[in-house]
Formats: structure tokens, sequence, C-alpha cells
């Protein structure tokens, strides 16, 4: 009762907070101090303060703390990646610092001298603050005098904390970028506009109606080096070296009033190297809401993408070794099966037996194990492989489930589950990346065979309507309504310690909303049902 109760009381925190006047006006420090505050309040610890992440520097800097004590603020502070690489891989990679005691995690052991000890500090917890999938900064909370055990409904309290100051933070941006629009119609602004542009932390740049540099950030010039010594009031693709005829496209069609965004894409950099980016392209309108020009936004996310990338490969490799004592019953059972064929025909052989019909039974029985066994190790190689980078094909579905049916069959069978799977009759074809799919539908199958009992079932049902529906159900009882909204954060896992990580159900999320699609847990199925929706 106590962990439902605290769980309902911190949401009801969360919702109060994200109703405050202060924080929908979208004052940074006036929202910050006000999100620090209740939640040192809240979490009845010692001091909550949100750092800033430079990139550029590998740095954190404190932007502001509360202190509970003395009941102020204060800023200031410098953590760098090249001081703690241990902290810094922890919070980019494993997304959540939950450190109950300083002293003895990994996590926090290069921050002791330089920083815990001098504090006071026993117990830390560590949430990062992300916009658009972005690390930008952390919400740290601090314990003192005692070590302390945070515990999971704090973790998401914090979480959600998090969430507010991402949205403060991009409420403040916006209101930056509805200024430089505001005033790139006023001559005697310009150099207002270009100090302005120079305090954004994005890559951004204004173009006039004729596709001409109107201003530009500082990051924009650091990102995209150009090849003129004045490019204000030259044309943006006369400005740079290798400029694709793709954006010449891209930026004409936002001229004449459409909005285009693309969250990431892998392109040729000038460097000549792969280069992971998100753009945005935004019609600039005059106050008579004339079309006076184009904003663009494009930011270099390679570092991010690619800590993604790694992130979600050691999850899928941890997933690997859960499924490993599997594998060698799926292997060696047939194996042993052929084997047996073998030393049969070996046997009767030796002894002058050899009838032609029986022996053809049993290379037809052996060829069929053998044909087994391929498509264990096919599904194996599949779910193994790095498919970030494949492109989207057209993929036969049904062939898709067919291997995850084969690759599971047997370990449900050991457990006297009924493995049902119902088919179109007709063959369903999706574009997407089949391994990434394959990986999605192995996880689910995984997690129903670990949650149900012997003599338990499984069923796949693939729906086609005006989009794919593949539905899959267990015998399980479903869901808990006060995990329900849990099961997909990252790191949640409802299974005992060394069974489970907690990480399949938000990746299989991730890469299924990479398919422009869903997956979603049936809150109104009586057992335990997901539905992947293509």
């Amino acid at each position: 009762m106590k962990q439902t109760r605290d769980f309902n009381f911190y949401h009801k925190v969360i919702t109060s907070l994200s109703k405050r006047e202060v924080l929908k006006s979208g004052n940074l420090l006036d929202g910050l101090r006000i999100i620090l505050m209740e939640t040192a309040k809240v979490l009845e610890t010692a001091q909550v303060g949100f750092w800033s992440f430079h990139a550029a520097e590998e740095v954190i800097k404190n932007e502001l703390t509360y202190r509970t004590q003395s009941n102020d603020f204060s800023s200031g502070g410098v953590v760098s990646k090249q001081l703690a690489p241990l902290y810094f891989s922890e919070i980019l990679f494993e997304q959540v610092i939950s450190a109950n005691n300083v002293f003895e995690d990994r996590a926090t052991s290069e921050l002791i001298d330089a920083y815990l000890k001098p504090q006071g500090i026993w117990s830390l917890l560590d949430v990062p603050v992300m916009i658009e999938g972005e690390f930008i900064g952390i919400i740290c909370c601090e314990h003192k005098v005692t070590p302390r055990i945070w515990s999971p409904d704090e973790k998401y309290f914090v979480t959600l904390a998090s969430h507010l100051i991402a949205h403060l933070i991009e409420s403040d941006r916006r209101a930056k970028l509805l200024r430089l629009m505001e005033l790139e119609n006023l001559t005697s602004g310009e150099v207002e506009i270009k100090n302005l542009l120079k305090s954004l932390p994005i890559p951004l740049a204004v173009l006039d109606s004729e596709s001409r540099y109107l201003a530009f950030s500082e990051k924009w010039q650091q990102s995209f080096a150009f090849k003129v010594e004045a490019p204000i009031g030259r044309h943006v693709w006369d400005c740079h070296d290798n400029y694709q005829k793709v954006w010449v496209e891209r930026v004409k069609l936002a001229q004449t009033g459409q909005r285009l965004q693309q969250n990431e894409e892998l392109i040729k950099g000038i460097d000549g190297l792969d280069h992971w980016i998100s753009w945005q392209l935004e019609p600039l309108k005059n106050f008579q809401g004339q079309q006076t020009g184009v904003v663009v936004i494009c930011d270099d996310i390679t570092s991010r993408k690619e800590s993604d990338i790694k992130f979600n490969h050691t999850a899928k490799l941890t997933a690997l070794g859960e499924m490993a004592g599997g594998i060698a019953h799926e292997i060696n059972n047939p194996l042993s099966i052929l084997k047996g064929f073998v030393d049969l025909m070996q046997k009767k052989i030796n002894q002058g037996q050899f009838i032609q019909a029986e022996f053809e039974n049993y290379l037809q029985k052996s060829s069929s194990t053998i044909d087994r066994i391929s498509r264990v190790v096919r599904a194996m190689k599949k779910i193994s492989r790095d498919s970030s980078r494949d492109p989207l094909e057209n993929t036969s579905l049904n062939l898709l489930i067919e291997d995850a049916r084969d690759f599971m069959a047997e370990k449900f069978k050991s457990r006297n589950i009924d493995f049902i799977v119902n088919l179109p009759k007709e063959d369903v074809f999706v574009s997407c990346r089949s391994v990434e799919i394959s990986q999605v539908l192995l996880n689910l199958l995984s997690n129903s065979f670990q949650a149900i009992d012997e003599k338990g079932w499984v069923r796949i049902d693939v729906i086609v309507e005006p989009r794919i529906k593949i539905i899959i159900t267990d015998s399980g009882p479903g869901i808990a309504l006060e995990l329900q909204d849990k099961i997909f954060q990252p790191f949640f896992t409802t299974k005992d310690v060394g069974l489970g990580t907690g990480l399949g159900l938000s990746i299989s999320r991730k890469m299924i909303e990479g398919h422009n699609g869903t997956l979603r847990l049936n809150p109104e199925a009586k057992n335990t049902q997901f539905i992947i929706e293509l």
C-alpha cells in the first residue's frame, strides 16, 4: 500500500507543479527555483540543483542549487569529463545514477575528494534532462549526514521533475526565437538580432525570401564551415562547399510556407565522414503575416546517436545473455536427434540391414532437423546484429513472425506452454528494418516466457487494417494498474534481481516508434496483451 500511495502523491505534486503560472510563463530562472525547491522539500533531502551540459567543453556547470537548511539558492561549480570520465559515461549511457552510498558506488567514486567529501554528501540521485533525445543537463538530488536508499517512486518523481525542467528550457528557447522573428522585419534591429542569435545554444540561421543569409548563431558558424568571408547577403548554397541539391529543394519548399522537420538523418559531412543530424525549417513571417524568409535549425547529433546505438546494442547483448541457456537447448536437442538418426543408419549398415524406404525416411527427418537448426541460427544472427543504419525494406511479416516462432518454440515446449500463431492467409508486407522488428518480437515473447507458469499459453495474432496490428497475448493476469505507466520507463523491471535489466520494453518502443509505429499495453485485455501497430 505504501508504494502505491507514494506514487500517487508524487504524481499529484508534479501535476500541481505543472499548473503553476510561473512555469507557464516560460521564465527560466523563476521556474527553476520553484522546481528545485519543491523537489528538495518533497524528497526531504539536503539540496537539489540543475547542472547544464556543455558538449563543446565536455563539462557540466551548476546553474542553480536550492539548499534546504538555509532556504536559499547558490550557483557555480564545474565538473569536467576529464575529471570524472566514469561518471559522465554512466549519466550519458545508463541515464540515471542512483548512488545510495556515494563512497561505495563506482559511478561517483571519481567525485569523492573533489566534490562529495567537501560537501558532506552521502547519497546522490542524478537524472538527465533531455530535449528531443538530446542530453542538456542533470537534476541532482543530494542527501547528507547518512546514506539513503532511493526508492523507485522517488526516481520516478525526479524523472518527472526533469521533464518539467526540459519543458521550461524549451519554452525559454521558443521565446527567444519568437523575439528574433519579431525583430527580423526591423532594419534598425539588425544589431540586436545578431546579438540575440549569439546567445542561442543551437545552430540556427535566418534566410530572407531569396534564401540569402540575414543572420546566424555562433553555434551555426562553428558547425558549418563557410567558404566565403562575408556570407551575410549571399545565397546559402553559395556559402558552403559541397552544398547538396536536396537542401536547395528543401529550403525552396520552406519558402512556400511549408514546415519541414526530421529528427534523425545520416549525411556525408564536409569532413567526408558520416554525420547524424536533426534539422527543422520554419517559414518566417512579418507582422502582416507575409512570408519573408526561412529559419533553419540544423544540429549535429552524431555523438548522442552513437551513444544511443551503443546503449541499444549493449541492451541487446544483455538480452542475448539472458537467452543463452535457451539457445543451447534450441540447438542441442535437434543435434541429438540428428546424431540418433546417423547412429541408427550406421548400425543398420554394419548389420547388413539396408532397407531403402527406411533410410529415405531417416534422411528426410535428418534434413528437416538440419533445417530447424538453420532457422535457429538465422534468428540468432538477426537479433545479435546492429541494424540501426539499415534502410527500410519491404519485408514479409509472416516470415518475421515464423522466424520468431522457430526461435522460441522449443523453449515454450520445455515448459509445456502452448504457442499459438495466427497469420493471415495472404502474406503481409511491411516497410521496416527486419532485424529490429525481430528483436522486438523476441523481447515480448521472452517476457511472456518469464512471466507465465507451466501449461500456460502465448498467442500471436496479426490483424490487417488500415494499419497492421501484431497482438501478443499470454495467459498472465495482466500488469497491475499502478505499474502500467512505468513499464516502458528505462530500467524499470518487475522481474527478480538478475532476471531482467528493465531495458527491453523501453528500447522496443523506441524501435517501433522509429518505424512511425506504436507499441502499447492493452489495459482492457483480460490477460497480458501488447499491441504493435505499424
